[in-house]
């Protein structure tokens, strides 16, 4: 079983290598990711190009108008986008999407928002009459994001923080701060009343936990984040740390500069690892192979971060 386990997860197929070519392409272009085709990642597909659409209408419309709402909008549509299409990279379907769903809705209300304000801006004075009426349902709306917002900035500040916890980072730990001090000022600006400025800084807050988060993640060089396994049995474990190896040997296969011997050392001792977990695991020795995988992938990753300093 382990042996039949080695073959398939080390033989890449050709539409797994397209995906990952794919993604090192960056999130500009995310429908030409190929993942295997369910309904699910049709579904998300689907859902990608349609954000895409919309994602790009919207930057024109904010480009037009620059009012502060829209601004706001469109920060937390770029970066639930960025989100998705981490998930999506990682091959984690459900939660791909949700975030590009959400940036979808996002980029709608821009869209909205800014025909709206295009036409009030048309009208007449009497119109005012009815702004008033509508100011209600704008302040409950406005709370709303407000609330949402602060709820998802904590989690990721938590979250950076704990990643922080694990190495020293001098440009997450600013952007961290950064996020902290537009999180606590969002906070008294929503109890004073202000909502557009808090509103405001509530998205820029998550913008900076997030890209804390991104720093950590990218200086550890987690081109990829990959889900546990499923259990801890050991053929799962296996599973993961087979899948996850092949995805690192594959990204730091193309980023690697040329001549560099140094950094080839790396990738040669990684392969060496790499072919003694496969000889260990046509053994039945599990064990040994995950350990063999683990130490494969360290120098990997190794071989990314001296390639992109």
């Amino acid at each position: 079983m382990f042996k039949r386990l080695f073959i398939t997860a080390f033989v890449v197929p050709a539409v797994m290598q397209a995906g990952y070519a794919a993604a090192e392409q960056g999130a500009a272009q995310p429908g030409m990711h190929s993942i295997a085709e369910t309904p699910m990642t049709s579904e998300l597909e689907a859902i990608i190009k349609t954000n895409e659409l919309f994602i790009t209408t919207a930057r024109k419309a904010v480009d037009k108008t620059g009012t502060a709402e829209a601004k706001s909008l469109l920060s937390r549509a770029e970066a639930a986008r960025i989100n998705g299409y981490g998930h999506f990279t990682a091959s984690e379907t459900r939660p791909a999407i949700d975030d590009y769903s959400e940036s979808t809705h996002l980029a709608v209300q821009i869209i909205v928002l800014v025909k709206n304000e295009q036409g009030m801006a048309a009208q007449t004075p009497a119109i005012e009459t009815a702004e008033i009426i509508k100011a209600g349902d704008d302040r409950e709306r406005k709370e709303a994001m407000i609330k949402k917002g602060l709820a998802e900035v904590e989690a990721f500040i938590k979250t950076a923080e704990r990643l922080q916890g694990e190495g020293e980072s001098t440009d997450a730990a600013m952007r961290l701060t950064e996020a902290r001090s537009l999180y606590e000022a969002s906070k008294n600006e929503f109890s004073d009343g202000r909502y557009d400025k808090a509103l405001d800084d509530v998205n820029r807050a998550y913008m900076a936990a997030t890209g804390a988060v991104r720093v950590i993640k990218k200086e550890r060089a987690e081109i990829i984040t990959f889900p546990r396994p499923a259990s801890t049995d050991a053929k799962d474990v296996l599973s993961s740390e087979l899948k996850k190896n092949d995805a690192y040997r594959y990204f730091a296969s193309q980023v690697i500069p040329d001549g560099n011997r140094k950094i080839a050392a790396y990738m040669k001792q990684g392969d060496s690892l790499r072919d003694e977990a496969a000889y260990v695991m046509n053994g039945g020795d599990a064990s040994a192979a995950i350990g063999k995988l683990k130490e494969s992938t360290e120098l990997y990753i190794e071989a990314i971060k001296q390639s992109i300093q």
